[in-house]
């Protein structure tokens, strides 16, 4: 049984230096009681006084023909400023984007955080990566200007059980080298401890392994994991395909991204950067 698969992969095309690629279980539509959904704010490449941006953006579609109550659950990290209401109503047959729906005071709690929503039936959600640019020199700054591209992200439905693995297929750029990052969300109330392994398709070796500890409901990203060199045991047409194995020994969801700086016009600009991609994965159960 697969929990939480995928529906689908989508890519985005940006003129970019930076590329990324993140592998995990998704759903674009998903609709249940419990949401889990990735939410930040980060800054990544800079140029001067402009930087790249990173930020989420989710959206929800009432379907019913009755108003439906959305309700903050809780977040793995960071606390709204005062007075924010942690519940809002979707009218009949509506959209809203949950940053309007919440209000300023939910804006950039924390860098990197999980919030887990309660969404009646017949409410669809949908996240999305966001990607700005900001002027750094300025120093006070405007309202955040208006996105330059998206990419569908995660949509998580349930949690993983304890000891469970996750496995997330097509954690690689194609033969191009980069770095992988694994994102761990703990929801257990005691610390929780998580092995990762990033193997090589074609003999399903371990070129990389790494154990970390996380807090109790807390998020974190463990970073630069090698791929390791192209070279397989058995003959393979495609000696550059990764995945990842992560297990968790308490309940948990998990995300990896590949990231690759380099110029945007490689190969006389023949093939497009690929800044944001994903592929599909799965999670055994």
């Amino acid at each position: 049984m697969l929990a939480g698969h995928n529906r689908g992969s989508s890519c985005l095309l940006l003129p970019l230096a930076m590329l990324i690629l993140v592998a995990t279980f998704f759903s674009s539509a998903a609709v249940a009681s419990d949401v889990y959904l990735l939410r930040f704010d980060a800054v990544s490449r800079q140029s001067g006084c402009l930087n790249v941006v990173w930020h989420d953006q989710a959206m929800l579609l009432n379907s019913t023909n009755a108003p439906a109550t959305v309700r903050v659950v809780g977040v793995s990290e960071g606390k709204p400023a005062s007075g924010a209401a942690d519940s809002f109503v979707i009218p009949a047959g509506s959209a809203v984007s949950l940053e309007d729906a919440l209000g300023r005071p939910w804006l950039s709690i924390a860098r990197l955080y999980v919030m887990h929503l309660d969404v009646p039936p017949g409410i669809r959600v949908a996240s999305r990566n966001e990607v700005y640019i900001n002027n750094g020199c300025i120093s006070v700054q405007p309202p955040r200007p208006g996105a330059l591209a998206q990419v569908s992200m995660p949509v998580f439905t349930a949690l993983v059980p304890a000891g469970v693995p996750q496995v997330h297929l097509g954690t690689d750029l194609g033969e191009r080298p980069s770095r992988t990052n694994v994102g761990i969300y703990n929801a257990g109330s005691v610390p929780a401890q998580a092995r990762i392994e990033l193997r090589r398709v074609c003999d399903n070796t371990v070129v990389d392994v790494r154990t970390v500890s996380i807090a109790p409901s807390a998020t974190v990203q463990v970073g630069s994991l090698a791929a390791g060199p192209n070279l397989c045991q058995s003959t393979s047409q495609s000696e550059w395909l990764r995945y990842v194995v992560v297990s968790v020994d308490q309940p948990s969801l998990t995300f990896v991204s590949n990231v690759r700086e380099t110029l945007p016009n490689e190969n006389m600009g023949l093939i497009p950067t690929v800044d944001l991609a994903m592929p599909s994965s799965s999670v055994q159960q």
